[in-house]
């Protein structure tokens, strides 16, 4: 007996299953992407807008996103109005005091400071940032011991079972303890060097680190 024949129209239909959830998710994820929704666009303070984008550090680029984000909704963003309260944001953005913890939390400076500021910033960030790596180092070591752990312990368990025989998993092992001890002693290295550092910034601080030597006023941190 033959197989059925499929309907005509079967080959156009798969095409369409595989390829209509992707346009869905595309849609989505351009829609994400938008800086405002078009209530958003009809309803912003851009005085207010632009302080709040300067007070996250947001470059002037993110203007031209709001544009975009409004055009649909007919809306054309106030660049004075937002420029006047990203200046304001970007003040209270530029302490020197959030330069330590934008490095510390490895967030990315986009460069919105200006002049001595722009200079002293970068120098603490960088030291905020040095902390977050080596703290990160130290973490990506620790984590990869226990990965091959767990792989020797699945290993184990493997050949308690009879998945795997006992020279395969010997040899597994052995190769894994061998990772293992290595890691250690780069993990021992990279604690040792985040515990140097964190004896400097108990010492001297971040501005001592950074050896930012300019005259900070009130106004400048206000």
């Amino acid at each position: 007996m033959r197989p059925p024949s499929q309907p005509k129209f079967a080959p156009q239909l798969k095409w369409f299953c595989c390829i209509f959830p992707a346009l869905i998710l595309a849609i989505i994820a351009l829609n994400s992407c938008a800086t405002l929704t078009k209530k958003q666009c009809r309803t912003a303070d851009w005085h207010s807008l632009g302080v709040n984008d300067g007070v996250h550090g947001r470059p002037h680029s993110r203007f031209e996103k709001h544009m975009k984000a409004c055009k649909k909704a007919r809306v054309v963003p106030n660049r004075e109005q937002w420029l006047a309260g990203h200046k304001e944001g970007a003040r209270r953005y530029c302490r020197l005091s959030n330069a330590y913890e934008e490095g510390r939390y490895g967030r990315t400076y986009h460069g919105i400071c200006e002049g001595n500021r722009h200079i002293a910033f970068m120098r603490v960030y960088r030291v905020g940032l040095k902390k977050y790596r080596l703290e990160r180092k130290r973490d990506h070591l620790s984590q990869k011991i226990s990965d091959d752990e767990s792989k020797i312990y699945d290993l184990e368990s493997k050949h308690s079972k009879g998945k795997i025989d006992k020279q395969s998993a010997e040899t597994a092992i052995e190769s894994l303890d061998d990772q293992i001890a290595l890691t250690r002693i780069d993990l021992s290295y990279a604690q040792d060097e985040l515990d140097e550092f964190n004896a400097l910034l108990l010492r001297d601080g971040y501005l001592g680190i950074a050896r930012v030597n300019l005259v900070i006023t009130d106004d400048d941190e206000g």
